[in-house]
């Protein structure tokens, strides 16, 4: 499976001064170590491949694989910027969304028809080249934490377990 994930982060002050330190952040720490933690050296971790700031919001683009999922790697980088800009800058993330998820798997077994997912946030399933995309829109932090998206996943193996059946 891939994972590209867009997210929002907001924080109670203006991050702005974050353009000029994130991207030796990303580069050294975050994609080099806290999204390679817990995985053995041929295993792939997520990787931050967008940000931008801009006022009290912090815009990212998370790719992840089977070993380190997007919406997992979000949570983590969240939590890293709470412990290192609190410290330094006083800085404190208030609230945080998935805006964008798109889900891709290639499925042993492919539907012959359409696949109906009936979960809020899920706007749009698509085939192509023997792969699924499922698109999640405005997942909240709630949701996030709740595990909404394994349950979207567990979904989307049992309607192909049961087709294989």
């Amino acid at each position: 499976m891939r994972f590209v994930l867009e997210g929002i982060l907001k924080f109670n002050r203006d991050i702005e001064f974050l353009e000029h330190v994130l991207p030796e952040i990303v580069a050294k720490e975050v994609n080099m170590d806290i999204f390679r933690r817990g995985l053995r050296r041929n295993q792939e971790g997520a990787r931050l491949s967008h940000w931008r700031a801009s006022g009290l919001n912090l815009f990212v683009t998370i790719e992840g694989g089977d070993n380190l999922r997007a919406h997992e790697a979000f949570v983590i980088f969240k939590n890293y910027l709470i412990e290192k800009l609190g410290k330094e800058h006083n800085v404190n993330v208030t609230s945080f969304i998935i805006r964008n998820y798109d889900i891709y798997l290639r499925p042993s077994l492919m539907s012959r028809g359409k696949i109906d997912l009936k979960y809020p946030g899920v706007k749009d399933i698509r085939f192509k080249n023997n792969e699924i995309m499922v698109r999640l829109q405005d997942i909240s932090s709630d949701q996030i934490e709740d595990r909404f998206v394994e349950k979207i996943l567990k979904g989307l193996e049992e309607k192909f377990t049961g087709q294989a059946s």
